[in-house]
């Protein structure tokens, strides 16, 4: 059974998602934004073995601590090709980063734990937003958020790209899909395509 746990990092009150095979112990770490200390920790404390990194879009508060997390556990970051570029064009917003990454694509999967992780491109955050569909667990990283959803005022965002790509990608999963949002709390698909007013 896959198990999914939660820190909240840095300034921006992040979420990094720590998920793994509650018999293999295997598992994965999404978005560590800062505190890379306070992930490393919780991870050995959990006795976790972490395969990769997932990476929704490449913003400072969601990969501020990807080199020192890829380094101190030997592993590789999952990334779009177009936020990994912004990734390198010294932007405000956007991190750097020296790890190693592989570029996934919409429609990909990322083999885990004998399953496969879906990847959803969500643009409109940024041009490259990724969601990450675990079984019944949505990663959607900055695209959807409890009652509420992205911002599109940065560089690469739009608002009518994040809307379709809500209606599109998301949307469409069942209503009983959990959504796990890169700030604030948990929701579902059901409630948020009953109740955000953004997606009426």
């Amino acid at each position: 059974m896959l198990v999914i746990k939660r820190i909240v990092v840095g300034m921006y009150m992040e979420n990094c998602y720590i998920a793994y095979d509650d018999e293999s112990m295997d598992g994965f770490i999404v978005d560590p934004g800062e505190e890379p200390g306070a992930i490393i920790g919780y991870v050995e404390e959990l006795k976790v073995k972490p395969k990769f990194v997932l990476l929704t879009h490449g913003h400072i508060d969601h990969v501020s601590a990807l080199d020192n997390v890829c380094s101190h556990f030997g592993i590789r970051a999952y990334i779009s090709s177009e936020d990994r570029e912004s990734m390198g064009m010294n932007t405000q917003v956007f991190g750097n980063s020296s790890a190693d990454m592989d570029i996934v694509s919409d429609g990909d999967t990322v083999e885990f734990s004998g399953s496969g992780i879906k990847v959803i491109a969500t643009p409109g955050h940024t041009k490259g937003g990724m969601c990450y569909l675990a079984g019944n667990s949505l990663f959607s990283g900055d695209t959807l958020f409890s009652g509420s959803i992205g911002r599109t005022d940065f560089p690469g965002g739009n608002f009518d790209d994040l809307i379709k790509s809500i209606k599109t990608k998301l949307l469409v999963l069942p209503d009983d899909t959990i959504v796990l949002p890169g700030h604030d709390r948990t929701t579902t698909i059901g409630r948020e395509r009953k109740y955000n007013g953004y997606l009426a």
